[in-house]
């Protein structure tokens, strides 16, 4: 690793770049006891090693991961596909390393929610003031970053062009900003864009990376997930299935990882494409299905995801009633005679999911489907490019909204205190030791 770590630049290729992962993914399967990441992003006093250098190799790397997926690189190798989700499994454990949380920690930030439909944005961002501040900060700059590089591009346009003398005057006062030469020979004028222009080029290429990269490889998982498989999948597809599903178990269970990614997958209905999936369905992939299980308890884990503060009993409640309270105005403004029952019904009863479904029924589909729009739970675009194709998967989103789950506190209560034979002759619960 230290060879192929002294040699690497930003120019280094593919294959240079997933040699170094799979080198540290062998070390995060030896449980080494130093970070894997320490021949990365250590440097050495004896060496001579700059630190600002060692970070701007890093930088590099981190990128060069990042670009394979959003450049395609791994379209056309699927088999590599999970051993690139499991050193993002590494890099996001080690994040007490100050230099992985720097380079890897951004992938998750606020600019995720470019993503989130407009209605789910405007949804959350009316919950916190200082969030609305950070997210119009963030969107000012992303505005003048994109203003100015277009005028950068514009004047690179202008720079491979043969022109004459008034058409140089021209440009010299359109560009004189972002002009940093004008060289006149006898055949031609050659405008070249100056240092900031370049800048903000780069600036709004790391700006896309951070806000699209993660959301890219959902939307790759879930496209795969919801194939149409004629037949058995690859065995490479499937270990790339769990992997990722236990990826996004790892990064939920950490708060600052956490904090942004929560809101995305549930805009997405990641957990309900998912439970619709022909591979998920047909039981030949058990250990799937329980990672499913355990990624659905972190998605509805009692906590404030921007606070990371444990929500009590009674908040979650009070959230509960507020959405089916919404439910029963927009029923009685816009159904009030097929759901008239509904509307004067107590909120504890439709927290029930047969009492639910036994007042739903009165609504066709297009009217159960209008009325998801109207209560924000499904979006006109996921509508009108149906997503949800049938009435099943509707009804589904109406009872992860308002369907009241259990407190998982009181889950755990029910546990046994020791281990039941059914748990220690479970393989997947608790796999046996090699002799």
């Amino acid at each position: 690793l230290e060879s192929l770590w002294q040699n690497y630049s930003s120019d280094s290729c593919f294959e240079h770049t997933f040699l170094i992962m799979l080198i540290v993914n062998e070390r995060c399967k030896a449980a080494v006891i130093n970070s894997p990441f320490d021949s990365l992003t250590k440097s050495r006093s004896h060496d001579k090693i700059d630190p600002a250098a060692v970070e701007l190799k890093c930088s590099a790397f981190f990128q060069n991961v990042v670009s394979m997926s959003l450049l395609g690189d791994l379209h056309s190798r699927p088999f590599l596909l999970e051993p690139y989700v499991y050193f993002l499994i590494c890099a996001f454990r080690n994040l007490e390393d100050v230099l992985v949380k720097k380079m890897m920690l951004r992938y998750l930030s606020l600019p995720i929610w470019e993503s989130l439909s407009q209605v789910r944005l405007n949804t959350e961002l009316q919950k916190s003031i200082q969030l609305q501040k950070f997210w119009n900060k963030y969107i000012s700059k992303r505005k003048s970053v994109e203003a100015n590089a277009t005028t950068a591009v514009s004047v690179v346009s202008i720079s491979e062009e043969v022109v004459t003398p008034k058409s140089v005057k021209k440009a010299k006062k359109s560009t004189k900003k972002d002009v940093q030469a004008v060289e006149v020979s006898d055949n031609s004028t050659k405008i070249e864009p100056s240092a900031p222009s370049k800048e903000n080029l780069v600036v709004l290429e790391t700006m896309k990376r951070d806000a699209e990269w993660f959301p890219s490889l959902v939307r790759q998982f879930i496209d795969i997930v919801c194939s149409e498989q004629k037949s058995t999948p690859e065995t490479y597809i499937i270990l790339y299935l769990e992997r990722f599903v236990e990826f996004l178990v790892d990064l939920l269970s950490q708060v600052p990882t956490r904090k942004f990614l929560r809101t995305l997958l549930d805009d997405m209905h990641f957990l309900l494409l998912c439970g619709r999936s022909s591979i998920v369905t047909s039981q030949e992939h058990p250990l799937l299905a329980k990672l499913l299980t355990s990624l659905d308890n972190y998605m509805h884990f009692e906590l404030d995801d921007q606070s990371g503060k444990a929500l009590t009993w009674q908040e979650m409640m009070e959230e509960s009633n507020a959405r089916v309270q919404k439910l029963q105005q927009i029923a009685y403004s816009d159904y009030s005679e097929m759901l008239q029952d509904l509307v004067f019904s107590s909120v504890g009863e439709l927290m029930k999911k047969e009492s639910l479904n036994k007042h739903l029924q009165y609504l066709n589909d297009d009217q159960l489907l209008a009325l998801a729009i109207k209560l924000q739970i499904v979006t006109e675009k996921d509508a009108s490019n149906e997503v949800f194709r049938t009435r099943e998967d509707v009804l589904e989103l109406f009872y992860e909204k308002f369907v009241t789950r259990p407190r998982q506190l009181s889950e755990l209560s029910k546990l046994p205190l020791y281990p039941t034979e059914e748990l220690l002759w479970d393989d997947n619960q608790l796999p046996r030791s090699e002799p």
